[in-house]
C-alpha cells in the first residue's frame, strides 16, 4: 500500500472541532527507533528505517519532496525487508545491521490517538524526546497504486478546505524537528538534500 499523509498543527479549537466529528479507535503508545549509516545513507534517500516498538519497518520515499504532502510505500513484512536489503543470508535483521554498519540514531515515544472521519485517518500525536513535547496531527489516506496518489492528495487538500485549517505550511514531521534540535548536522544534510522540507 501506499501511504498519503500531510502534517499540520492543530488549536486545541480546531482539534475539538473535528475530533467531535470522527470516531475514536484507539490510544497506543508507540516506541521508535530510526537507524541510518554514519553517511546517512539512507535518510539522505528519503528511505526511514525503523523500529516500531518490536518490528521493523522501511518507508521508502516514493518521490522527491517537492511538495508538503508525504508519500511512502511502506515496508512492514519482514520477506519485503529483507529483499529491499537483499539479503539473501540467514542472519537476522540486527545482525545484518551490524555487518553493514546500520546504527541507531534516534529514539522517542510517541502518545498516539487515533480517529477515522469518512475515508481519512487522523493521527493525533505527542512525541517526547529527551526534554522536548512536539504535538502534530497527521491526516493519512491509504492507496493501493501510484495512479491514485493525486486524487488522494486532493481528497486531503479538500478535507483540510473544509475544517479551515492551515494546510499550505511545510510542517516538519517528529523526527525532523527533533533532529533539527539536538542533531543539527544530519538536519542540515538532509535539508541540504530536500529530503527535509519546512521550518
Amino acid at each position: 500500500m501506499i501511504e498519503i499523509e500531510k502534517k499540520v498543527i492543530l488549536t486545541k479549537e480546531k482539534l475539538d472541532e473535528i475530533i467531535k466529528k470522527a470516531s475514536f479507535i484507539k490510544e497506543v503508545r508507540i516506541q521508535d527507533s530510526y537507524f541510518d549509516t554514519l553517511d546517512y545513507k539512507y535518510t539522505s534517500n528519503n528511505t526511514w528505517i525503523r523500529k516500531r516498538d518490536e518490528n521493523f519497518e522501511v518507508k521508502v520515499g516514493l518521490s522527491k519532496r517537492n511538495s508538503s504532502f508525504n508519500q511512502y510505500e511502506e515496508l512492514i513484512d519482514l520477506d519485503e525487508i529483507y529483499k529491499f536489503f537483499n539479503i539473501k543470508e540467514k542472519i537476522s535483521i540486527e545482525n545484518f545491521f551490524k555487518k553493514n554498519k546500520i546504527f541507531k540514531f534516534i529514539s522517542f515515544l510517541t502518545i498516539r490517538k487515533k480517529y477515522k472521519l469518512g475515508e481519512f485517518i487522523l493521527d493525533i500525536d505527542l512525541a517526547n524526546y529527551k526534554d522536548c513535547e512536539y504535538r502534530i496531527c497527521e491526516v493519512e489516506l491509504l492507496v493501493d497504486n501510484k495512479d491514485k496518489v493525486d486524487e488522494a492528495k486532493d481528497k486531503i487538500t479538500n478535507f483540510l478546505q473544509n475544517f479551515n485549517v492551515d494546510h499550505d505550511k511545510n510542517i516538519l514531521g517528529k523526527l525532523p524537528y527533533f533532529l533539527k534540535k539536538y542533531s543539527y548536522d544530519h538536519y542540515k544534510f538532509l535539508k541540504d538534500k530536500k529530503v527535509i522540507i519546512g521550518n
